[in-house]
């Protein structure tokens, strides 16, 4: 007979199943997930917060460029009286020109004051109406007086607290992470436990 050295085929198969019995790194991984979501839903409020704090930031300078129109108006009218009665007193001559001169130049300057007033007003408009995302286009109508936002916005400082602030929250939180962060770095120095199956 013939002698063979090749040896028969075979096929080997086999199952490894690993499964991690313990690491410290995972139960610190575990305890910032709280932190994270934390962490989330106060950026999220902060981003409302701050939607909030510009608009009314916008609606203020809006109010403010209205009223400030609205009073150079006023004195428009109260020059323009004073003025119209000079000239008649001039025409009389029982005053100089230069009186008239000093109200015609007072009138020209107001005139420069209101025309600069309404460019800032409808600045204040435009921005107010981005802030708020509604289009250009739209018509505001601003209908709270200064006065009256003061008013209501009036902090109560014997109410205050500081870790009701949403940026302490978020400092809080990121003081916590690190902490996490810093005591998983430690634990990845201390051995872990995992089990091995081999079938």
């Amino acid at each position: 007979g013939d002698i063979s050295f090749v040896l028969p085929n075979t096929i080997t198969t086999g199952v490894t199943l690993t499964q991690l019995l313990f690491d410290g790194r995972y139960v610190f991984g575990l305890k910032a997930r709280k932190e994270l979501y934390l962490t989330s839903r106060l950026q999220a409020d902060l981003s409302a917060q701050d939607i909030k704090y510009n608009v009314t930031k916008a609606y203020y300078q809006a109010e403010a460029a209205q009223e400030a129109k609205s009073l150079l108006l006023e004195n428009q009218k109260i020059v323009d009286k004073i003025l119209s009665d000079t000239r008649a007193v001039y025409a009389q001559g029982l005053t100089e020109e230069l009186d008239v001169n000093r109200l015609e130049l007072a009138q020209a300057d107001l005139q420069s004051q209101i025309n600069r007033q309404n460019n800032l007003g409808e600045v204040a408009i435009a921005n107010l109406k981005f802030q708020m995302g509604v289009s250009l286009d739209d018509m505001i109508i601003l209908k709270d007086k200064l006065d009256d936002l003061k008013a209501s916005a009036a902090p109560d400082q014997n109410k205050f607290d500081p870790q009701n602030r949403v940026e302490f929250q978020l400092l809080s939180t990121g003081v916590t992470l690190k902490g996490y962060e810093m005591s998983a770095k430690r634990s990845g120095y201390y051995p872990s436990l995992a089990g091995f199956l081999n079938y």
